[in-house]
């Protein structure tokens, strides 16, 4: 059954003046403090753009491998926009609306670089830093010497803004609020290069009537839920009852009322202050579809390789084993098995996740991706259960010693410089993206 609410002038008006006094009570909540958002614009394609200058004045757009069927639009410079390219769009969609479109392969390790060179800068004028992906990250300025109001706060924005400018060649939007959900809301309100503050007093006149899908954690399928009754807008959000919300949502259409009422006291979490890691993993759209049981092994020891490394250098092991399944046609399915013993070896992983797929997949089509995520990890000094097996003792310290000696070579001259044979059966699949 759906409901609608009936939101008439009349009760606009009447609740107006509640949203405000509950507004009023995320400002008290969060009295004194002063957050940015900040968001470094199209910032793909800008790096592109400042290192290569023949690309300045040109539609550019940052894409995947076309032979790798990555073949989508990453990022867009603003001349791209104009003609309506889009991200996530195929390349071929996107040449259509804009035939001079320049198209420039992604490479990550530039974008890693230009991100940390950023936060660099950051750090010049808080420790609180918190990313938020590459090119987003919120700071807490609240105590920085000389900011005790929302105009000064906006001063240092600006500060910030220019040099970002002025040393990497990058434009940025900064948001300024009181909570890190309406800096990141304000970050968004106006760009390109733009600073933009969000001061309680901003609540009725501007924050209120901004689509609900503005707001950070709205998806799709939230902003539609919220439609059936009627809810376009945070204000609309904000008037609701929580007794309404828990009912409908749950726990977060709870987060989700206090969000849009400004009552995000959320810290700004520094790097180092990061949770511990809960899991790891690792998935890829294969060159082409996987046909056979030979095929998914060759991808199931290339995520295994990447996964178990990236274990073994933060020093834990897994207990659990998920394999994603992704079929031509895009149905996805999920399955795992929790092992015996915690385990780092990259065979053990291997291993587990072709007998997952063997056990669960009957080949009623082709497969497009593969993915493996570990989780339930722990130290890797966990005691474990000595085999009674001297077989299986010893294929444990053969495991070790191979993985360890491969992660040193390949950390000294690169990750290509060894590889296993079972990888090297098909040269195309061999070609997969695995980071």
């Amino acid at each position: 059954m759906t409901v609608e609410f009936n939101i008439t002038e009349r009760n606009i008006n009447s609740e107006a003046a509640a949203i405000d006094k509950r507004a009023m009570l995320g400002a008290k909540l969060n009295e004194g403090r002063f957050i940015f958002h900040s968001d470094l614009n199209n910032f793909y394609a800008s790096v592109e753009c400042a290192l290569d200058p023949s690309l300045r004045g040109h539609p550019v757009a940052v894409c995947g491998s076309v032979e790798s069927r990555h073949g989508i639009i990453l990022a867009k410079n603003n001349l791209a926009k104009k003609y309506g390219v889009k991200t996530a769009e195929v390349i071929w969609q996107a040449k259509q609306k804009c035939p001079d479109l320049v198209l420039v392969p992604a490479d990550y390790e530039k974008y890693s670089k230009y991100s940390r060179r950023a936060r660099q800068i950051y750090y010049d004028y808080t420790d609180r830093v918190e990313p938020f992906g590459a090119d987003e990250a919120w700071l807490d300025i609240t105590g920085t010497k000389g900011i005790h109001d929302f105009e000064s706060a906006k001063k240092l924005a600006d500060e910030i803004r220019d040099r970002i400018f002025t040393e990497l060649g990058l434009t940025v939007s900064i948001g300024v609020s009181y909570n890190k959900i309406f800096a990141k809301l304000a970050s968004d309100y106006k760009k390109p290069d733009a600073t933009t503050v969000f001061s309680p007093d901003k609540y009725g006149s501007i924050i209120a009537d901004l689509p609900a899908s503005d707001m950070i954690y709205v998806g799709k399928s939230t902003e539609t839920a919220l439609a059936r009754f009627g809810v376009h807008t945070i204000g609309q959000i904000a008037s609701l009852t929580e007794s309404f919300m828990q009912s409908t949502f749950g726990k977060s259409g709870v987060f989700l009322l206090r969000n849009a009422r400004g009552e995000d006291t959320s810290p700004v979490v520094r790097e180092s202050e990061f949770e511990e890691i809960k899991s790891i993993g690792n998935s890829s759209t294969a060159p082409r579809d996987l046909e056979n049981d030979d095929d998914v092994r060759m991808m199931c020891w290339m995520l295994a390789e990447s996964v178990g490394t990236r274990l073994r250098r933060h020093g834990l092991k897994c207990r659990t084993v998920q394999l994603s399944i992704r079929e031509s046609d895009l149905k996805c399915r999920d399955h795992q098995v929790r092992l015996k013993e915690p385990t780092d070896s990259t065979r053990v992983i291997a291993e587990t996740a072709q007998s997952i797929f063997r056990s669960v997949y009957d080949w009623h089509t082709t497969v497009r991706s593969i993915g493996i995520r570990v989780t339930n990890l722990c130290g890797a000094d966990t005691p474990v259960q000595i085999s009674v097996f001297e077989n299986e003792r010893e294929r444990t310290r053969k495991d070790l010693s191979i993985d360890k000696t491969v992660d040193n070579i390949r950390t000294r001259f690169g990750k290509s410089s060894l590889q296993r044979a079972v990888v090297m059966c098909d040269s195309k699949l061999t070609g997969a993206k695995v980071k």
